[in-house]
């Protein structure tokens, strides 16, 4: 009797198909977070390096003048329209009309223009022509002044290498912070009321506390007010901010007015802190967990304060 001939088994058993899926899902599964932490230093890495380039044209502009812009100036003008020659959007500049105030109806154009580096890609929701780049007032002491972009109105402040006495190395510059979005509550973004039931001046350390309380959930009643503007403008809170409370902190304004009438504060969607830039132009990747007291002397040019661990 012949033997039947053993055919060769074609395709693969449920079990096989399975092990398949099985180890394909597993690789998927690591291979997507590595791929979303991959995009997101990617996006950290361009923020840092727009800041970088905004921080030699600053140098430039320091350079030239002795003095860094204004953080407002005359007309309301903010420090990055000052270093617009300095990227190269010297034509952007020259269509400027400096009698009229940034506000007039005529600039509206130029309000409405985004310029690329004054953008951080980590926040996708900001509109174009927002800037995530903030100047620094400093502490927050409205009667000191001891930051690098100060609001001077009707006649500029402004300050220079030569007035940093801390060290440029040490003083900050600039930060990052996430943009307000209209009718949308972003934690982040939110600025709040300080009810001002205490009396005035309001002592710093309760004037923290306070705002953190009433900005530390994300339904937390607003003033209507959000960080950031069209980069053109140059009031807090729409391109400067305050070392009052540290990154990724709630921001609030003290509405019975004090020695410190606002807590504007950075931000950022990089996992654990924000990037920082400081005088000299170099930038620093801070921790939301800095020391308060390092946060606050690294807001200063001039407050002689000692450097303890961040």
């Amino acid at each position: 009797m012949a033997m039947l001939e053993r055919l060769p088994r074609k395709g693969l058993t449920l079990v096989e198909l399975l092990v398949v899926v099985s180890i394909i899902s597993i690789l998927i599964a690591l291979v997507i977070p590595a791929v979303i932490a991959a995009r997101g230093m990617a996006r950290k890495a361009t923020c840092s390096s727009n800041m970088r380039q905004i921080g030699i044209a600053l140098g430039g502009y320091e350079s030239n003048y002795n003095i860094f812009p204004a953080g407002q100036n005359g007309k309301g003008y903010s420090f990055l329209v000052s270093i617009l020659p300095y990227i190269e959007m010297k034509q952007i500049y020259s269509s400027i009309n400096f009698e009229l105030g940034s506000y007039e109806n005529a600039h509206q154009t130029v309000r409405a223009v985004s310029i690329g580096i004054f953008g951080c890609p980590s926040d996708s929701e900001r509109a174009p022509n927002y800037t995530s780049y903030a100047g620094s007032e400093g502490d927050g002491n409205a009667r000191k002044m001891n930051g690098i972009f100060l609001q001077g109105y009707p006649y500029p402040l402004q300050v220079g290498y030569a007035t940093i006495k801390d060290g440029s190395s040490n003083t900050a510059s600039m930060s990052e912070w996430v943009v307000g979005v209209i009718n949308e509550n972003r934690k982040l973004a939110d600025i709040h009321s300080y009810d001002g039931s205490r009396s005035d001046p309001t002592p710093l350390e309760q004037f923290e506390q306070d705002c953190i309380s009433i900005g530390g959930g994300m339904k937390a009643t607003t003033n209507g007010q959000q960080k950031g503007c069209a980069w053109t403008d140059g009031v807090s809170p729409s391109t400067t901010y305050q070392h009052v409370l540290g990154p990724n902190k709630p921001s609030c304004i003290n509405s019975i007015g004090s020695d410190y009438p606002m807590a504007i504060t950075v931000g950022s969607y990089h996992p654990g802190g924000i990037n920082l830039l400081l005088a000299d132009g170099h930038v620093s990747f801070i921790k939301d967990s800095i020391n308060l007291s390092v946060w606050r002397a690294k807001g200063t040019r001039d407050g002689g304060e000692v450097m303890g661990a961040e």
